[in-house]
């Protein structure tokens, strides 16, 4: 049996803010970023200059706390553009992604709507 070491990120793109999330193979939350942290307010956090930005501090922050190299699960959570463009800017950054899963949640429908008011 192949012992891998791999970590997982999670990429939640939301309308306003991209966060960013590396989690361990035990489970336990290691290092979190956001586009806000990285000191952009209002609708400049939905920018691909942002995403940028908290990537860049992202990887030099996971690169001092991790020793040695890496796979990496890539989750992304959200429909934006921001997503697609935050997994293509995670490798370019020379991170290893071992694979891109889409986890966004899907509507089946939803709840029932409040009865129509009769006039």
């Amino acid at each position: 049996m192949i012992n891998i070491n791999y970590s997982i990120i999670h990429v939640h793109s939301s309308l306003n803010n991209v966060i960013f999330s590396l989690i361990n193979s035990k489970g336990a939350l290691v290092y979190q970023t956001s586009c806000g942290k990285a000191g952009f307010k209002k609708a400049k956090r939905s920018t691909f200059y942002a995403i940028q930005k908290a990537l860049d501090t992202f990887n030099m922050d996971i690169t001092k706390k991790i020793i040695q190299p890496f796979l990496f699960v890539v989750y992304v959570r959200g429909i934006n553009k921001n997503s697609n463009y935050a997994v293509r800017y995670l490798r370019k950054l020379g991170i290893n992604v071992a694979a891109v899963i889409n986890v966004t949640p899907i509507r089946h429908g939803g709840c029932k709507l409040k009865k129509s008011r009769r006039l």
